[in-house]
């Protein structure tokens, strides 16, 4: 017996080459000796040809993927690496060779990198749509001695095979770390400043609202009041400064508890049903009705920071208030014992936001309307807070929105004992 063989073949008059795939049986006669042979075999040239068309197209686009001027790698079901391009080696100081059949979080740079990295690439190993996501690798000389961090802004998309089935993950991105070198002296001198600023402020605060109890004519005690609000106000921005700061420069602790999340949405509620504005007109309008729904989902306790959640709902709701006119704007949830996580939506059918402004709303200091005329008032930081401190719990914020429809701001939060959160042993625990 012989195996399948290709060999060419000419057309008459030498007209065309063909290729010819031939398998070939031996002929027997009466007395099972051998006299000849029988083969038969078909015309592939057409195959072949599309083979190496394939071909062709595969090596040009692994040699455009590795000689591309911005960071690609890729991983399989398991998360080991199964691209690394010249880009990658050349930022990361680790050859290709080094990398290949390793696992992707061998080579970041702390614990919280890896904890973002399995997030992600477990979202988009399920085909879910992942966000451009920050990860920090560990950068090392030539002798491989750890050197530093890098930072790369990624976008991961799965890789499917040709059923169509997904086989791995690919992130393509870009290099941040200068811009994150400077971001963060930005936010380390935002935060001494809004250090300084916090304590005469309190003492503003303070005097004005002791002057204001104990002034008898109206009209000082007035203008003490609008002093009082005024320096309150202001106290209350220099606080989300710090805020943000601290939590840029990883030195914000989170109190780790038993967190009710349907007591903490009922109070929040409560409390901006009836809050009013600097100028005195309640926050919530007459034609929009808020509504609780968040009873129904019958959520479990979750170990988190119940005063930082209180933030992030706060935040979420007041926006959605501040942004709507008219209808209504709902919270409601759900659990998802399966992934071990629970969902708080907030929908509104407020003025909705625009696809190309979906990722900039969450940046500090940026709003969708960033214009002098603005209509709506506001530094643009109760977003970036919200996802900040969303994120120091493992968990996540998604937005969907359409202009002039409404928007709906999910946040995601691992349950007690979920992996993705960290390390919560301690109470208090500080951002690594």
């Amino acid at each position: 017996e012989t195996a399948n063989f290709e060999f060419p073949l000419f057309t008459k008059h030498f007209e065309r080459k063909i290729q010819i795939l031939m398998s070939a049986t031996p002929r027997r006669g009466p007395e099972g000796q051998i006299i000849g042979m029988i083969g038969v075999g078909q015309d592939i040239t057409d195959l072949r040809a599309a083979k190496e068309t394939a071909d062709r197209t595969a090596d040009e686009l692994a040699r455009l993927i590795d000689s591309a001027n911005a960071p690609i790698f890729g991983v399989d079901q398991h998360c080991h690496v199964t691209e690394w391009n010249q880009k990658m080696s050349k930022i990361s100081g680790v050859a290709r060779e080094m990398v290949l059949g390793t696992r992707i979080r061998d080579w970041l740079f702390d614990a919280s990198a890896q904890e973002s990295i399995e997030t992600v690439l477990r979202d988009a190993l399920r085909g879910q749509e992942t966000a451009n996501f920050e990860l920090r690798f560990q950068s090392r000389d030539p002798d491989g001695k750890p050197m530093g961090v890098v930072v790369l802004l990624l976008s991961a998309t799965a890789r499917l095979d040709s059923t169509g089935a997904i086989m791995g993950v690919v992130s393509i991105g870009q290099d941040i770390t200068e811009h994150k070198s400077l971001e963060e002296r930005k936010m380390r001198f935002m935060a001494v400043v809004s250090h300084e600023l916090r304590s005469p402020i309190h003492g503003i605060c303070g005097l004005s609202d002791t002057l204001a109890l104990t002034e008898k004519d109206s009209t000082r005690q007035r203008k003490l009041k609008m002093i009082t609000n005024c320096s309150t106000r202001l106290l209350d921005l220099v606080s989300n400064i710090m805020d943000i700061s601290s939590m840029r420069t990883k030195s914000l602790k989170m109190n780790i508890e038993p967190c009710n999340l349907g007591q903490l949405v009922e109070e929040t509620v409560h409390m901006l049903d009836h809050a009013t504005d600097k100028h005195g007109r309640p926050v919530k309008r007459v034609s929009v009705k808020l509504v609780n729904d968040l009873d129904r989902a019958n959520l479990p306790v979750i170990q988190a920071d119940v005063h930082r959640c209180t933030q992030v709902v706060y935040n979420l709701v007041m926006n959605a208030l501040k942004f709507t006119q008219q209808g209504e704007v709902r919270i409601s949830g759900r659990s998802d014992p399966q992934n071990n996580e629970v969902w708080v939506n907030v929908t509104d059918t407020g003025i909705g936001i625009s696809k190309q402004h979906l990722e900039r709303i969450f940046e500090p200091f940026e709003q969708e309307d960033d214009s002098e005329a603005r209509t709506f008032e506001g530094i643009g930081l109760g977003l970036s807070i919200s996802r900040e401190v969303v994120q120091r719990h493992g968990g996540k914020i998604k937005v969907s929105s359409e202009v002039g429809q409404g928007s709906t701001f999910s946040v995601i939060l691992p349950v007690a004992g979920d992996e993705g959160r960290g390390n919560q042993s301690n109470a208090k625990d500080t951002l690594p």
